[in-house]
């Protein structure tokens, strides 16, 4: 999820990428995981990206280009035997919560890449996510899930990136067979909050469809300021942006509704505007949807 401030644009490279040596320990995961199929993870990272190689020449190196075509700052890799290896990449160098019993603490190491960063949680009262100022007792018997999200500093025009997400209890979203039964869906939960059903513009619809040419998760920031400008004299004001790529809709309906950040946007009580791009990326759904205020 996107939430518009202004980031000025710096100078400065993207961070060379980081060993994980953490993950090594979810080696059974990777080897059993469908590629970029990550539900039900045992880690607390966000946005990770897996492939399987049979190749072993090198193997360390050939994660570490992963990391960097991804524009990530953690690597990993390892063995599932058979003449078969994973490598994963990640936006984060650091593991960016630690579990300590049913507390969730958040890891300021994987921070410092961060102009500022940003904490949302779903708790067990209210369906609409909370921002959260403190790590402390964060606790699974309060919360069903916790996300952090960060500005880097060391992409211009680019951001937030979501870094880490614990669900405790995932929520179940009920078959979704089309982008219109997607956005029914989504009309439903606002209506369930009492919030105003979005109406879809030509505009918005223009801005999405830009914004979703690099078919990645990486939030183009600079672009959407400049459009925002652009929407505001057609009374329009872009209060944000989610992306998310799965394989179905209902996939990408659960990426939506179980991630706090996400969430925060699509039941955001100022909107009531959206537009949307959706293509097939590497035989899976790449969503942009952009909301605003009419």
């Amino acid at each position: 999820m996107l939430s518009l401030w202004f980031v000025s644009v710096a100078t400065i490279a993207p961070s060379t990428p980081q060993i994980r040596t953490d993950l090594s320990a979810f080696s059974s995961y990777f080897c059993k995981t469908n590629v970029q199929t990550l539900s039900e993870r045992p880690f607390t990272d966000a946005q990770l990206e897996l492939a399987l190689t049979d190749s072993h020449k090198d193997i360390e190196n050939l994660a570490k280009d992963f990391a960097r075509e991804n524009r990530h700052r953690g690597y990993a890799f390892g063995s599932c035997g058979k003449s078969k290896n994973w490598i994963v990449s990640t936006p984060s160098s650091a593991p960016p919560f630690l579990l300590k019993g049913n507390q969730v603490h958040l890891n300021r190491a994987a921070l410092k890449h961060c102009r500022n960063y940003s904490m949302h949680a779903i708790t067990r009262t209210s369906p609409i996510p909370t921002e959260v100022t403190t790590d402390l007792k964060l606790t699974k018997e309060d919360f069903r899930a916790v996300s952090v999200s960060c500005t880097p500093s060391d992409k211009p025009g680019v951001g937030p990136e979501l870094l880490g997400l614990i669900h405790w209890d995932k929520e179940a979203v009920k078959p979704l067979s089309s982008t219109l039964a997607m956005f029914a869906w989504i009309q439903e939960k606002r209506r369930s909050s009492k919030l105003d059903e979005l109406k879809i513009y030509q505009d918005l619809n223009a801005v999405a469809e830009l914004s979703s040419k690099s078919g990645s998760l990486e939030h183009p920031h600079a672009l959407l300021l400049e459009r925002k400008q652009d929407l505001a004299k057609s009374g329009l004001i872009l209060i944000g942006e989610n992306r998310a790529i799965a394989h179905t809709y209902t996939e990408l309906a659960e990426l939506l509704w179980n991630s706090p950040e996400h969430r925060s946007l699509l039941l955001n009580a100022k909107s009531n505007a959206f537009g949307y791009a959706i293509k097939e990326v590497h035989g899976q759904k790449h969503l942009v949807l952009v909301l605003a205020k009419k």
